[in-house]
């Protein structure tokens, strides 16, 4: 199928009715650049405007639909940037144009501190975009006045919502790669039905993931031809719809009967989508929302409940890729990208933003309606005294929200234990909008112990009933998984841990896992030898994924052992290339380890220096295009990992022979996918053909353009010292 068909297919046809071929989803990210070209509205470009402008712009413009959407822009073109969708899939959330709410409250808090709302997400980019969104057309959740979550819309019974999951599961089906098919026998018949039934369940060795299900019959069909999910859509959608209530009747409370309904059928797309892009090993967002697109729900818009993100409890997101959706108000220089970092920029604001709404409501062009705002990002969370703790606590008391985030924020902060344990008596439960109670918080905590007796206590009534939870049906892990990894975890509960979980695992597509609490353990920034040991040995090094990969764990040696076996006697250029890649992963976790030893970070060097000297000699540039990108990839985090080690002098590139030529392909290597990364990818036309104008990043060129990028990379002073006869090279040649 062409560009141009897949663009009039997602644009006009992507819904129930006439879901034709999505199949050209299945086999890249195709579907996020399409995305992008089609949701991209037109915008009104006010880069221009002053500040004075700009604020009074803002103030007509805020209200209940009103959103604002931060974005950067990095290429050469002058003017706006496009209010579209990303090229790139990054996130586990529907792929769309997200933002935040605009009130009036929110206008104000955005003056005060740098930003809408107390998310911070993409808050410095250099332009945001202003737009109203069609409520009518969107999914719309909040809270009540009972604060109760409540949803308008049309989920009011079960039946509606298995329906729509039937259709997701249908579309599913066309979604993943296929290969050839064949028809189903009796056998297969009575084994899809009573796998079916498993899928109700995700209890270890009786329960089946749909991965499982898709990659086992999807290559079977009917005798109609038809696929066995399309055939089985509605059985499978019900077996779904009872796993995910199950999944989710613990997380959620005080909520509407159609808002739990809505939950359901979002988390079950969520999972859907997740399952596709496992299969297909692409990107989950661009699926999801395809999905919820395909039906009827074109965005969502959330204030204060979380249901997007609970990180971030009101945005809105919207993935109608018509556009039709939203009105652009305009495109605005991000004027206030740096007033959170200095006082006199922000207090010039506020007196310029109260001026001009002073103006505008004399003349009746506004009406402002603000409740009286303490703006909380303004305190001293780390360095606050129990004293002070306890008068702002009575000061805010009554605004549920702010109270929630003003604790929160001395909890993961505060220097004082007497503070910290004051919270764990008083708010450990505490919980807002966003569903996360007050004790998550204090775990993540990395200056402040809670107590060790409370430690103690919570282990043994909240944490130890649940180890070994793949044994265990509708077991709900919530603080668990907080309280495992958090730095105030004594040492001895730790041991406990490893002694009383059950070493035999599971495999999740493909790859071996621990416990789910053994994996947080393994990621915890406290571990010990001891610790470290214990766990070696009763559950393996090559078992222990998260543990290798964690920094702050002693486990350099038995990284370089397992190096060493996987050598066997060989050098590391006689092995084959999907060993040398795996070897050169093992060796960037040794580098980027806080624990390695100069001997072993020598050893390493020499290790790998004719593999370095292979990749970034003469034939560098004409490496760029072989067939096997992983081992470019694992060289490139092998080099990085060895240049920024604490151990890395100028010696260690002469140690390995390393010419200025190949130190100069490493910068350059080093320094191009960020420089790339820093540009839009702005495409006027998806075409298949030769005339296409779309226009990719700029080729990196490291003597046009490494001197100057190296003054705004946030490692650039360091590669600059670090790799000096390069950088001296450039900057000769630069000069000539």
């Amino acid at each position: 199928m062409t560009i141009k068909l897949l663009k009039r297919f997602i644009k006009e046809s992507l819904g129930r009715e006439i879901f034709a071929d999505p199949q050209m989803f299945a086999d890249s990210d195709a579907a996020a650049l399409v995305q992008k070209q089609l949701t991209k509205v037109k915008t009104i470009d006010k880069t221009k405007l002053s500040v004075k402008d700009t604020l009074k712009d803002l103030i007509l413009a805020a209200g209940p639909e009103t959103y604002i959407r931060f974005q950067n822009k990095f290429d050469d073109e002058d003017g706006a940037p496009a209010l579209e969708v990303s090229p790139n899939v990054q996130f586990q959330t529907p792929h769309g144009i997200y933002g935040y709410p605009l009130d009036q409250d929110n206008l104000q808090n955005l003056v005060i501190a740098g930003k809408p709302t107390n998310a911070d997400f993409a808050v410095n980019y250099m332009f945001f975009h202003v737009y109203k969104i069609n409520k009518s057309k969107t999914a719309n959740v909040e809270k009540n006045t009972k604060d109760t979550n409540i949803i308008q819309g049309r989920y009011s019974n079960k039946r509606k919502v298995i329906d729509d999951i039937a259709e997701c599961i249908r579309l599913s089906s066309v979604l993943l790669k296929q290969g050839r098919t064949a028809e189903a026998d009796e056998q297969t018949y009575l084994e899809f039905e009573k796998d079916i039934q498993r899928l109700r369940t995700r209890k270890y060795e009786v329960g089946i993931d749909l991965s499982e299900v898709f990659k086992k019959y999807s290559s079977f069909t009917g005798t109609n031809s038809k696929s066995l999910f399309d055939i089985y859509k509605v059985e499978i959608a019900e077996s779904i719809y009872i796993r995910v209530r199950e999944s989710i009747s613990k997380r959620y409370s005080n909520v509407s009967k159609q808002f739990s309904f809505f939950v359901i059928l979002k988390e079950a797309i969520s999972y859907i989508a997740s399952t596709i892009s496992d299969v297909n090993e692409t990107s989950k967002g661009q699926y999801f929302s395809l999905l919820l697109k395909a039906v009827g729900i074109s965005g969502i818009s959330d204030y204060a409940t979380g249901t997007i993100h609970p990180n971030e409890p009101s945005q809105s997101v919207s993935f109608d890729f018509s556009g039709n959706t939203i009105e652009p108000i305009g495109t605005y220089r991000n004027i206030f990208k740096n007033i959170s970092d200095n006082e006199e920029e922000r207090n010039k604001y506020v007196e310029e933003f109260e001026s001009i709404l002073e103006s505008l409501e004399s003349k009746n062009l506004v009406v402002w309606d603000v409740k009286e705002n303490k703006d909380i990002q303004n305190y001293d969370f780390k360095n606050l005294s129990l004293k002070g703790f306890v008068s702002v606590l009575n000061y805010i008391r009554k605004d549920e929200v702010k109270l929630f985030d003003f604790i929160s924020n001395v909890a993961e902060k505060n220097n004082h234990t007497n503070v910290i344990n004051y919270i764990y008596k008083n708010f450990k439960d505490f919980k807002s909008i966003s569903r996360i109670p007050i004790l998550n918080f204090l775990l993540k905590n990395e200056v402040t112990k809670i107590s060790e007796s409370h430690m103690k206590e919570f282990y043994k009534e909240s944490v130890k009933p649940k180890l070994n939870v793949l044994d265990k049906e509708g077991v709900y892990l919530g603080s668990a998984r907080e309280f495992v990894r958090s730095s105030s975890l004594p040492k001895y509960i730790m041991l406990d841990i490893i002694k009383n979980t059950s070493n035999k695992g599971w495999e999740l597509h493909g790859r071996f896992r621990q416990d789910p609490l053994i994996d947080e353990l393994s990621v915890s920034k406290v571990l010990d030898n001891d610790v470290c040991d214990a766990m070696i040995k009763k559950f393996g090094i090559e078992k222990l994924s998260f543990l290798k990969f964690n920094q702050s764990a002693p486990v350099t040696e038995n990284l370089v052992d397992e190096i060493n076996s996987m050598l066997s006697g060989e050098t590391l250029e006689q092995k084959s290339n999907e060993d040398i890649s795996k070897i050169l992963s093992l060796v960037s976790l040794v580098f980027g380890n806080k624990h390695i030893q100069k001997d072993d970070y020598i050893y390493l060097c020499n290790l790998c220096s004719l593999v370095f000297k292979n990749n970034y000699g003469k034939n560098y540039k004409k490496n760029e295009n072989q067939d096997n990108i992983m081992i470019k990839f694992s060289i490139q985090g092998a080099i990085e990992s060895l240049i920024f080690n604490k151990h890395f002098d100028r010696q260690i590139l002469d140690d390995m022979n390393i010419t200025i030529q190949e130190e100069v392909n490493i910068l350059h290597n080093i320094l191009e996918g960020p420089w790339a990364n820093e540009f839009s990818f702005d495409s006027d036309d998806f075409q298949d053909d030769k005339s296409s104008s779309a226009s990719a990043p700029p080729t990196f060129d490291l003597y046009k353009h490494g001197i100057s990028y190296l003054d705004q990379y946030y490692k650039g002073e360091e590669l600059k010292y670090k790799l000096s006869r390069a950088y001296n090279f450039i900057t000769a040649k630069q000069k000539i």
